[in-house]
């Protein structure tokens, strides 16, 4: 899974209900921070309300879909879209999309400590070295992983193939794993 749990979900899963509090909202989901911007909502985690006849009309959708093989996050944006009244938007601590760190740098620092749910985005978390710490600070200038100064002093997202980019969690997803795994095979170890 690119999704852990990194603090308390009690106050998503005991009230959830609250978060979809008026009839025509069907889910809740954070929003995405793609293209340079906040819009749409990212699937990584999302509380639905479903029904029998809800489920049927996703299914008869993407049976008439042109473009089948498209990710559930594009498909269930195209169906719910970003302003529609069926989504409710949940607080970033619900979805921490980890390419947001790197592009973000300072809101990251400011959502850091309330963080519920990490969702590995850019590099996911069996992509990174297996660590079972923080990361060392890189000796690098700020913003060295996906982004350059570009024309007009925008920042421009480009591919970095350094080993740290994008993998100042992944330490979470590796000792995530390895506790599943200490508990799948009756051994749990502590890192």
């Amino acid at each position: 899974a690119d999704t852990i749990a990194v603090g308390p979900l009690g106050g998503l899963l005991l009230d959830g209900s609250a978060r979809l509090s008026r009839p025509a909202q069907m889910l809740a989901a954070v929003m995405d921070y793609h293209v340079g911007r906040w819009h749409t909502y990212n699937t990584g985690l999302l509380l639905w309300r479903t029904s029998a006849a809800a489920v049927a009309r996703l299914f008869s959708l993407l049976a008439n879909s042109t473009t089948r093989h498209q990710s559930d996050q594009t498909f269930l944006n195209g169906v719910y879209g970003e302003r529609s009244q069926a989504v409710s938007i949940l607080p970033f601590e619900w979805n921490a999309q980890t390419h947001v760190e790197v592009l973000l740098p300072e809101f990251w620092v400011n959502h850091s400590a309330s963080l519920r749910v990490l969702h590995f985005t850019q590099r996911k978390g069996w992509e990174c070295e297996e660590a079972h710490h923080l990361p060392k600070p890189l000796d690098l200038p700020p913003r060295h992983c996906g982004r350059s100064p570009g024309k007009g002093g925008r920042n421009l997202t480009v591919p970095s193939t350094d080993a740290d980019c994008f993998c100042a969690n992944g330490y979470r997803w590796w000792d995530a794993y390895r506790h599943a795994e200490g508990l799948y095979l009756g051994r749990v170890q502590d890192y």
